[in-house]
């Protein structure tokens, strides 16, 4: 039998052979009444003022390595956690980045695949406008939350490069880690499609997708919203061309939806146009967030006949 001084200095002198010794978690020994000695035998995990593992729990006989059990037991949950975590993040990263794919609602297919690599570069104006899409999309990754407006004519390359826009945030995001989810949503298939459930029953409509409030809380969601073509729902503009009062009503909650998030509007309206067709209200959230960050595309031909320099 030892004392409890002089089996603590084996323990030392043990540990020192092996060269490893747990602070962390140490013995815990079995205290009898009125006993001052212990017996090896009856040590158990955890004991602070012991600081060790006796040599026959540490040492692995067939491998010869020394460890903790109970550090060794912490690391096996740990890492299974870390792996549970790291599978989610993997599944988030993944639904993150396919939003752009599975939401997105398009009036021309061939806008799906737009890019910044097949944006027509015919002349100086449209390099400019390229490298301002590129600017915007650095400025998204930074964590700014501006809005942007991108004006001009029909086939200027607006929807193109809007897209490209989220293309490119979307892989970069993905890259670092941090998918931002994107959406591209044309207004006048979004209106097409919600107004379309007007005439549905309502045992139909109970099934039905494209509804306003789904809009709304896609446009809730999303981190980055394209709004393609505001004003092409309106038909044939002229000077006193209205929206209607369910067409302002809709774009009125979507807007309000994206406070504090970035959206990025194209529009052939000019702003005096945007004031008379949907009112102060839409206008004014129009603006918000806005910045001086209209992008014009005047100055350009069109992109649909031009070829690249």
């Amino acid at each position: 039998m030892k004392t409890s001084r002089s089996f603590r200095n084996t323990l030392n002198r043990l540990t020192e052979k092996t060269g490893e010794q747990c602070f962390k978690h140490s013995l815990s020994v079995k205290k009898n009444m009125g006993r001052t000695s212990y017996n090896l035998k009856e040590v158990v995990p955890f004991d602070e003022e012991l600081g060790s593992y006796p040599i026959d729990i540490l040492k692995n006989t067939k491998t010869g390595s020394v460890y903790c059990p109970e550090c060794r037991k912490e690391r096996t949950i740990e890492r299974e956690s870390e792996m549970i975590l790291k599978a989610e993040q993997g599944h988030r990263l993944e639904t993150t980045s396919k939003m752009l794919k599975n939401k997105s609602l398009l009036v021309d297919s061939t806008i799906k695949e737009a890019t910044f690599e097949t944006f027509k570069v015919t002349d100086e104006a449209t390099k400019v406008l390229k490298e301002k899409a590129v600017s915007i999309v650095s400025s998204i990754l930074s964590g700014d939350t501006n809005n942007y407006l991108l004006v001009g004519e029909v086939g200027r390359g607006k929807s193109h490069l809007a897209m490209a826009i989220l293309d490119r945030v979307n892989k970069d995001s993905y890259k670092q880690g941090k998918a931002r989810s994107c959406v591209f949503i044309s207004i006048h298939a979004m209106i097409s499609k919600i107004h379309n459930g007007y005439g549905l029953s309502d045992l139909e409509y109970q099934t039905y997708r494209y509804t306003d409030n789904y809009f709304k809380e896609l446009a809730n969601r999303v981190d980055v919203l394209v709004l393609d073509d505001l004003g092409s729902e309106l038909g044939q503009i002229n000077s006193k061309t209205e929206a209607s009062d369910s067409v302002t009503k809709i774009l009125n909650a979507i807007l309000e939806a994206r406070q504090g998030k970035v959206t990025i509007i194209t529009t052939n309206l000019s702003e005096n146009r945007i004031k008379l067709a949907y009112g102060d209200r839409i206008e004014s959230r129009l603006k918000d967030g806005l910045e001086n960050n209209a992008i014009l595309f005047t100055g350009t031909n069109d992109k649909r006949v031009n070829k690249p320099i």
